[in-house]
Formats: C-alpha cells, sequence, structure tokens
C-alpha cells in the first residue's frame, strides 16, 4: 500500500502547477492530426503555424465555417471549423515550475528574433512600413512560440498564466514550495534576538527592491517578456548605483523622494540636479543678487534655480 501511495504523492509534487477554468469559459480543442492557423477567416491568407491534435486554445467566436481563438501575441487567429471541437466544460493542463528558466529564456529568444526578422523585412524609417512591421512581427511571434509550446509539451491555452507563474515565481501561492521551518534551539534563540548584521540588512534589502522592481515592470507591461526583462535590468542596474553613490547625499535623498522606487528616474534626476548645482557653484559670483532670488524662490531644485538665474542675468 505505501509504493502506490509514495508514487501518487511523487506525482502531485512533479505537476507543482495546475491551470484550470470555470465551467463558464469555453475553449476548442483540435480534433484533426493537423490544422492550419490563419490570420484571417480565409484558407487563402497567411498561416501562422499547425496547431496538433488536442492542442487546446481560448475560444473567442465564430465567423462563418471558422472558429476565432486567441493565443500568444493578442492578435486573433482562426482555425477551420471541421478541425476543431469548441468545450464548454473545466480544463486542467500540468505545468512544472521546473521548465521556468528554460522555457522563459527560449520564448525571450523568440521575442528578439521576432522583432529583428520584422525590422529586417519591414524597416521603420520615416514613420513607414510601421503597421506591416508590427503585424509581421505579430506574426512570428506567435509562429515561434507556438514550436515552442509543442517543443514543450504544453498547452498554448496555460501561455499568459505560465508565464506570470515563471515572473511571479514564489510570490504566487498557487505554486509556493513548503519552507522548512527548523526547530528551535538555545543557540538559534540567541541568533535571533541579535542584530542583524549590516551585510544582512543590505542583502534583505535589495532582495525586496528587486522583487518590488520585478512586480511594478509585470504591472506595466504584462507578459510583454522581452521589456519586462529590459524593464527589470534598467532598473536594476540604476538601483546598483543608487546604493553606491555618495557624492551629494541630499541631491540623492531629494531624488528618492521624488520618483520612489524608479531607479532611472532617481539616477536621472540626480544628474540632471548635480549638473545644475555644480555650474551654479561656479557662477553665483556672477550676480549674488539674482542668486539669492533664484535659491529663495526654488530651494534645492538646482534646475530650476539655474534657469531662474540665467533667465534673470540675460
Amino acid at each position: 500500500m505505501k509504493k502506490p501511495l509514495i508514487v501518487f504523492l511523487l506525482l502531485i509534487l512533479s505537476l507543482i502547477f495546475i491551470f484550470s477554468c470555470s465551467t463558464s469559459a469555453k475553449f476548442v480543442r483540435v480534433t484533426s492530426e493537423l490544422a492550419d492557423i490563419q490570420i484571417l477567416p480565409d484558407k487563402t491568407s497567411i498561416i501562422i503555424g499547425e496547431a496538433f491534435k488536442n492542442d487546446i486554445f481560448e475560444f473567442i467566436g465564430e465567423d462563418n465555417e471558422w472558429i476565432k481563438i486567441n493565443i500568444f501575441s493578442g492578435e486573433y487567429r482562426y482555425i477551420h471549423q471541421s478541425f476543431v471541437q469548441v468545450l464548454e466544460y473545466g480544463i486542467s493542463a500540468p505545468f512544472s515550475d521546473d521548465l521556468c528558466p528554460l522555457l522563459m529564456q527560449r520564448l525571450v529568444d523568440a521575442e528578439d528574433k521576432s522583432l529583428a526578422e520584422a525590422n529586417d523585412k519591414y524597416p521603420i524609417t520615416n514613420g513607414e512600413n510601421v503597421e506591416k512591421n508590427i503585424e509581421y512581427e505579430r506574426i512570428l511571434l506567435d509562429r515561434y512560440k507556438l514550436k515552442i509550446f509543442h517543443e514543450f509539451d504544453l498547452q498554448p491555452i496555460i501561455y499568459k498564466i505560465a508565464v506570470t507563474r515563471c515572473i511571479e515565481g514564489s510570490q504566487s501561492k498557487a505554486g509556493q514550495k513548503p519552507t522548512y521551518i527548523p526547530r528551535e534551539t538555545k543557540s538559534s534563540q540567541e541568533k535571533l534576538e541579535k542584530p542583524i548584521a549590516v551585510e544582512e540588512k543590505s542583502l534583505i534589502e535589495k532582495n525586496n527592491i528587486v522583487q518590488i522592481i520585478k512586480n511594478n515592470a509585470k504591472e506595466r507591461w504584462g507578459n510583454n517578456i522581452r521589456m519586462f526583462n529590459y524593464e527589470v535590468g534598467q532598473q536594476t542596474t540604476a538601483y546598483n548605483w543608487y546604493i553606491l553613490d555618495d557624492s551629494y547625499p541630499n541631491i540623492l535623498k531629494g531624488a528618492k523622494n521624488k520618483w520612489g522606487n524608479n531607479y532611472v528616474m532617481v539616477n536621472y534626476e540626480y544628474e540632471e540636479q548635480v549638473s545644475a548645482y555644480e555650474w551654479l557653484q561656479k557662477n553665483k559670483n556672477i550676480n549674488p543678487g539674482a542668486f539669492k532670488i533664484a535659491s529663495n524662490k526654488w530651494g534645492s531644485n538646482f534646475v530650476m534655480v539655474k534657469y531662474e538665474y540665467e533667465e534673470m542675468c540675460k
């Protein structure tokens, strides 16, 4: 009896996340061995790729003999109704957190490749080819991501929620792993009562900030992985600069108060204010009266002090 139980528990653990849908939702299941996915409800339109038997997509609606579906790019695509079955009941599809690192990298590569190929085929110059560029990029996104999901043996229907799960990681309760809490001993209690070391505090603070940065990027860019990663990279680099630069602490504090956890803007504000401050220190004695008036008006906003001062000196 123990062996089947162990196997069952291992199976449950391996399927860390189960995607399920309410019975009110509708889905499309492919019933033929292969089915073309096209950009328009027309057999002569561009083919995105081939859906495999039992692939499941989000059902959007019907257009004569065609079924409208939603896949990866957000653009609606079409499959002929003779190749599919519309489902009106809940479904479940397994997804393991272990796939996240490789899956996310492959999806990012697909987005970069789609963008590069769209720019090559329809270069945007002087405002031309914008619509063709965007349309072609989205076609390629759907094509490449469909191939990736087939390679990983994943259902296309779980794309959005799988990406969200991978981005949020342990923050999502649906996929949290159990936390091991060691038995408290006298020595461990003594450690808890001691102040946390400065280095450990810094590490904790940095981890918290990185999570905030990720949350903000996720809220801004949703499932646009390329832009999410770009935003996180830019903000993290700016944060690393923020914790190291102490040349003008008051100016830095002012920039932080203004922009909060947007460290890219904190960096920009700081550099603008420092540049203005250093210029004022070199030139304030040219017209001390004007400098005093501008300083009294704008205080520590050195950019505006400089602007006001220059205007009065004209």
